[in-house]
């Protein structure tokens, strides 16, 4: 209680900040300094009708859970389809599953307060998120997040003679940084397939973290994969376009530890910054990779940030969204 009060105070400073940096996708700074950031989302899908011929089509959408670095309230849903809030198998993400049997368009209308909290997991005497302990698939490859023999070799060439767990993180976020390369031109890039990674060396931040993230777990440290939406630092409302990921990975005694290789690769400065350290500018919908929604009959999915659909149980086109923010919560109007 005392952290979001002290947030609405500072935020009322962003105003002083200093003017954006620019940014492939979008403009992340320290606009707002404040140590968290309050702001109220909405996630608006058009669902569309059932085609001729048809019975049902489902959809779902990844609805944010509060944790230790984000408390998520207010939460409402504004559809004329039957749903219900639901959870994945194996994440434990929560999911909106709507379905639609008639054949006109429909629209969803998921909206909640979010306050996000700057995380410090190694300083300030502060320690990294405790509240959800590393299960065996924090060690284990993902469908494209492979461990196989030239990771399990460089992940040793990296870590070589580093004396912990976390000096070995850190020998991987560097090398990543330096191996990897924020460009979106070269074919295939954002689906974070880690063997492509490692051999093109071009992507985005899916690409950066699925290469810590099959390091890390090729060095025997849990690591996982979150993925969700970035804050404009210097504007109070506005639409969200392109996503936003990160990693963590799991130090004992310490708990979860972020890293946002992405970031410190375009913004070197904060190299040190992005090792342990997030800034509030961002929320988190869902975490992990092939996840299998309630319900669903298709493969399961590389990561969940989008509305999926399916048609009479098999996969259906791209359910069209569009996600606004603004400072402040639902409460203030």
């Amino acid at each position: 209680m005392i952290r979001i009060m002290c947030c609405a105070t500072l935020l009322a400073l962003a105003g002083r900040s200093a003017l954006p940096d620019k940014e492939s996708h979008t403009a992340r700074t320290t606009a707002f300094p404040a140590s968290c950031r309050t702001f109220t989302v909405h996630y608006v899908a058009k669902v569309p009708g059932v085609a001729a011929g048809g019975h049902r089509l489902d959809v779902w959408l990844p609805v944010p859970r509060s944790d230790a670095q984000q408390n998520i309230a207010g939460l409402s849903v504004k559809t004329d389809l039957p749903h219900e809030i639901e959870t994945d198998f194996g994440y434990g993400n929560s999911v909106l599953h709507a379905w639609n049997e008639h054949p006109e368009t429909s629209t969803i209308d998921l909206a909640f307060s979010c306050t996000r909290f700057e995380e410090d997991a190694l300083g300030k005497g502060q320690n990294g998120d405790v509240s959800c302990m590393p299960t065996p698939r924090d060690l284990e490859p993902d469908r494209l997040g492979a461990i196989d023999d030239r990771i399990r070799e460089t992940a040793r060439k990296i870590t070589g003679g580093q004396p912990d767990a976390l000096a070995k993180a850190r020998a991987i976020y560097d090398y990543v940084i330096e191996h990897m390369r924020y460009d979106k031109t070269a074919p295939g890039w954002g689906t974070g397939d880690t063997l492509r990674a490692c051999r093109v060396g071009k992507g985005n931040c899916t690409d950066f973290h699925a290469l810590f993230i099959s390091l890390s777990r090729a060095a025997g440290i849990p690591a996982r994969f979150e993925i969700g939406f970035p804050l404009p630092g210097d504007q109070p409302t506005g639409k969200l376009e392109g996503y936003h990921c990160w990693a963590e990975f799991w130090i004992a005694g310490t708990g979860w530890v972020p890293v946002d290789c992405s970031e410190a690769w375009k913004h070197p400065q904060r190299r040190e910054f992005y090792f342990g350290n997030l800034d509030p500018n961002r929320f988190c919908l869902s975490v992990g990779r092939d996840i299998r929604l309630p319900g669903m009959k298709g493969a399961p999915l590389n990561y969940l940030i989008n509305p999926y659909a399916e048609a009479d149980g098999k996969p259906a086109g791209p359910v069209s969204r569009e996600i606004s923010f603004r400072a402040g919560d639902a409460a203030a109007g």
